[in-house]
């Protein structure tokens, strides 16, 4: 079983579930973005951004895309660092909305971005030979589940 997040990943010859979660900005409250009600591109210029490592490809994609280019000033990746900064109020992220909710407790924010639009894919996939016994389909059909629970689908 193969799982991508991000953009699909050439090779894959058989997609048997698939998800788009968008993606936006995390911010802290004492952030003064928090207040708008929508946020801008140009909103976004003067941030200070963490740069999560492993979200890095599909972000820069999507910037690149949109003609924006955030003022990364620093690259982690991990994810109980990133969020420590985030809640010492260090910088704002790029970060998937559903999967990411629960870690961002009462300091942080979630904010769509406009004119940036943005989401990740998570594909569950197998080859073309897989899936052959039950034991195999048990097992796709667990991890469904669960992505199911977790993403809120």
């Amino acid at each position: 079983i193969r799982l991508f997040s991000g953009i699909c990943k050439k090779g894959v010859q058989a997609r048997h579930w698939s998800f788009s979660e968008p993606m936006g900005v995390v911010i802290h409250n004492d952030n003064p973005l928090v207040k708008l009600v929508k946020i801008r591109k140009r909103d976004l210029m003067d941030s200070s951004f963490i740069n999560y490592v492993p979200y890095e490809d599909f972000v820069q994609y999507y910037c690149r895309r949109e003609d924006f280019c955030p003022n990364n000033i620093i690259s982690v990746d991990t994810k109980s660092v990133m969020i420590d900064l985030m809640k010492r109020n260090v910088g704002v992220v790029f970060l998937p909305q559903n999967s990411w909710q629960q870690y961002f407790g009462d300091e942080l924010v979630f904010k769509t971005v406009a004119d940036l639009p943005m989401q990740r894919e998570l594909y569950l996939a197998t080859r073309n030979t897989w899936c052959r016994n039950d034991e195999e389909f048990k097992c796709l059909e667990v991890l469904q589940d669960y992505f199911n629970e977790v993403l809120r689908i």
